[in-house]
């Protein structure tokens, strides 16, 4: 590429960015006019300005998508017009020409690309770093090749720097703390951006987790590199695609079949937390395969989170206290895991209070469908974001983002499988 095509293009991805950032501003400025719409009835004015951001966003792919697809989990972040319709961009981005594709591939496997003795051109998965390619190798392996934008670290690196006074602006809006989060994010997209890391990932999950009816995708090591993964292909259906299958049964075996899903859900979740504190951090719907036989299949492990020992006590602790009722303890063990008041004192048991509450109820001590309470999801989205804006007065630290977002994430999977369970005993029952 010349000099003055790569200047044009910075440029141009810049004022993409400008333009994105500009109307979902506009958005925000017009949410008490598209609420006050809403009761009339009309909720498109205001809405068709998120759906172009959007678009620009997912033509852009890096770290402006990520962090589209990032925030669209945080739905006590941001005002609903514009989570639902980032949520958008948890599925397929468009993809790069095959060609494209293919030089990375002669880049970085050399020699070795003769091994393959078929590639589809057309990927079956496309996202914000990279695109995903059914291929064969010579021995008759079925695998999938996770390959890497051409230029994407360049424009990720470019993009952190423009988006951090974009985010930086939004957070301000809406009066919610940024150092801490940003931080964090930027160091989960880094490690995404690291397949060589992504590698070493599932070599450990597949050694470590162990977790039966949870498939991890077994990587080719000798067909891995910086910018390519390769591993084991592992068909199973889309969350959208099981719930679809679902309907098509008796209720009874549908019943059976969502429950296994969920408790699979679960039990990753509090092993990576509690045991392994080594936790998949990323629970868009998109990275989970679900097959007819219950299993439940990882597909991304590029954001991953090393749980702190301190944290991973902490929080076994808590939970433990809080399915007890035994509540006037909490503030001292969250003071264990770093979480405090800015002064250095355990943070006050009115504060707490509120939260214990709302877990009561996500979790009642009897049989019902999970989060199917549509006041407690309310709730949940209300006390969010006011605890966001107490955290101006609370000191915690940056590990803990990607451990609630993995639990806000899934809150939203186990919702929608709808399973009918007493799920404090269950999750009671999942703890070490």
């Amino acid at each position: 590429m010349k000099n003055d095509d790569f200047i044009t293009g910075t440029f141009a991805r810049l004022f993409r960015i400008g333009e994105t950032a500009g109307r979902v501003g506009l958005s925000l400025l017009q949410r008490k006019a598209v609420e006050l719409l809403k009761k009339s009835g009309s909720a498109q004015t205001g809405l068709d300005q998120i759906l172009a951001a959007v678009d620009t966003l997912s033509r852009l792919k890096g770290a402006p998508m990520k962090i589209g697809q990032m925030l669209s989990l945080h739905e006590d972040l941001l005002p609903p017009e514009i989570t639902q319709v980032f949520k958008l961009l948890q599925s397929d981005a468009k993809p790069a020409p095959f060609t494209e594709m293919k030089q990375i591939l002669k880049e970085d496997l050399g020699d070795r690309l003769s091994q393959f003795t078929s590639i589809d051109e057309q990927p079956f998965a496309s996202a914000s770093i990279g695109q995903v390619h059914r291929a064969t190798t010579k021995d008759g392996q079925s695998v999938v090749l996770k390959i890497q934008y051409q230029g994407i670290q360049k424009a990720m690196d470019s993009d952190l720097k423009s988006l951090r006074f974009v985010f930086a602006s939004l957070f301000q809006v809406l009066e919610l703390p940024f150092d801490a989060v940003w931080s964090e994010l930027v160091a989960r997209l880094s490690e995404e951006l690291n397949y060589e890391a992504e590698l070493h990932h599932l070599e450990r999950y597949t050694k470590e987790l162990s977790v039966p009816g949870i498939v991890v995708p077994v990587p080719v090591a000798e067909f891995c590199s910086s910018r390519v993964l390769t591993m084991t292909e592992e068909p199973a259906m889309s969350l959208d695609e099981a719930l679809q299958y679902c309907r098509s049964l008796s209720k009874s075996d549908s019943e059976t079949l969502r429950e296994s899903w969920s408790q699979h859900l679960l039990s990753l979740v509090v092993r990576g937390l509690f045991e392994l504190r080594f936790l998949h951090a990323d629970p868009n719907a998109a990275n989970f395969g679900f097959r007819k036989n219950g299993d439940l299949v990882l597909y991304d492990l590029g954001c991953m989170k090393e749980v702190p020992p301190a944290i991973a006590s902490a929080y076994l602790a808590v939970a433990k206290s809080l399915f007890t009722g035994q509540y006037t303890e909490i503030p001292q063990l969250l003071q264990k895991a770093g979480i405090q008041s800015k002064d250095g004192t355990a943070l006050p048991i009115e504060m707490l209070l509120p939260h214990f509450q709302l877990i009561e109820e996500v979790f009642p001590d009897q049989e019902a469908v999970f989060g199917s309470d549509a006041t407690v999801y309310a709730k949940i989205t209300e006390l969010g974001r006011a605890s966001f804006k107490d955290s101006k007065l609370i000191e915690f630290p940056a590990d803990i983002l990607f451990i609630h977002r993995t639990f806000i994430g899934h809150f939203g999977n186990l919702r929608r499988l709808a399973v009918k369970r007493n799920w404090r005993k269950t999750f009671s029952e999942h703890l070490p």
